[in-house]
């Protein structure tokens, strides 16, 4: 009695974290390090639906095992199937969730909201490639070239690999004042959408283009 006990606990407590880890992966919570508080609630909530799949896997494996081979087989198939429920749900419960938040917003006439960073929002959109110009606050270049890979941490450190234009003919990185005067151009702005990100903790500027 004393081991399924246990192993529930250590099952269905252990997995709320995984869920939220999952969740965090693909971008579907926007819970930081210091938000302790979220989390324990998140991962809570999740510990619900794990101690339901628990009880299920277990009735269905009781049928065939028994004793210690029954919690071992019932806690690795609660592991594995509580994973991978995660992975489809989450996205699915984030559209849910804030298409009711937008959705009450917009009856107030409020803008919409979403999880995650800006910086997330712009370098997620994998339509077209991205091409981006960083500069520094005081208009240094600092790297140009298509975005090949972004990330952000929970302290908002963002980074972001570039892939060159073009090996066989290398150009030198247009001046700040010279990007802003090509991406306002008419002609421009109907072929590309520009976006500019501007982050005052690392002070860098960044160029966002995309083909429409």
């Amino acid at each position: 009695m004393i081991n399924k006990i246990i192993a529930t606990l250590l099952t269905v407590g252990g997995m709320g974290y995984i869920n939220l880890i999952v969740a965090t992966q693909l971008g579907t919570v926007d819970i930081h390090k210091e938000d302790k508080t979220t989390a324990i609630a998140y991962s809570a909530m999740w510990s619900i639906v794990d101690f339901a799949i628990y009880l299920i896997i277990l009735n269905c494996v009781g049928k065939y095992l028994k004793g210690d081979w029954l919690l071992v087989a019932t806690m690795i198939l609660t592991i594995v199937v509580s994973f991978l429920v995660a992975i489809i749900i989450s996205p699915l419960l984030k559209k849910l969730v804030y298409f009711l938040y937008n959705s009450v917003l917009h009856v107030s006439n409020k803008p919409g909201i979403d999880s995650g960073t800006v910086w997330h929002h712009i370098m997620s959109d994998n339509n077209e490639p991205i091409m981006a110009y960083f500069y520094s606050f005081d208009h240094q270049p600092l790297g140009f070239g298509y975005v090949d890979k972004s990330s952000n941490d929970d302290s908002s450190n963002y980074s972001a690999s570039l892939q060159p234009f073009n090996y066989q003919n290398p150009e030198l990185q247009d001046t700040y004042n010279e990007m802003m005067k090509k991406v306002q151009d008419n002609e421009f702005c109907q072929k590309y959408s520009t976006r500019q990100f501007v982050d005052f903790k690392q002070q860098f500027i960044a160029l966002i283009i995309q083909e429409k």
